[in-house]
């Protein structure tokens, strides 16, 4: 039945061959982990641990993982998009030559970080 079909699924996407077998594997693992540490009511540990918990079938474990993962795209997207217009909204303020400066990717990285935790602030003040 449909048991049968997730974990030849499941099982198929963790152990593909090469480089893409490799990314199936590990960057899920990765960002599991960093994700559910960041927001631990919101996302589920990675599909090995959340398989081992009582009374999770397979076809849940699959359909939480996809929504956690689209979930996550989506955060780090538009985090990305909100570094990139904080930089360009900062480079007003920059002359060129800090631009090309050690200066710019730091302000950058701080910019990306304070937005991760005004992020993790509201996702943890909403779920509540």
């Amino acid at each position: 039945g449909h048991e049968a079909v997730a974990i030849v699924e499941i099982s198929r996407a963790l152990d593909r061959p090469g480089l893409t077998g490799l990314c199936n594997f590990f960057l899920p693992m990765m960002l599991d982990k960093v994700f559910e540490y960041v927001l631990p009511g919101v996302f589920a540990p990675n599909l090995l641990t959340y398989l081992r918990a009582p009374g999770v079938s397979f076809c849940e474990a699959r359909s939480r993982k996809r929504m956690d993962h689209a979930a996550q795209l989506s955060l780090m997207t538009a985090q990305f998009a909100w570094g990139a217009y904080a930089a360009k909204t900062y480079s007003h303020f920059l002359t060129l030559k800090a631009l090309t400066s050690h200066g710019f990717t730091m302000k950058f990285a701080s910019a990306f970080f304070i937005s991760m935790q005004a992020v993790h602030t509201w996702m943890v003040s909403t779920t509540l």
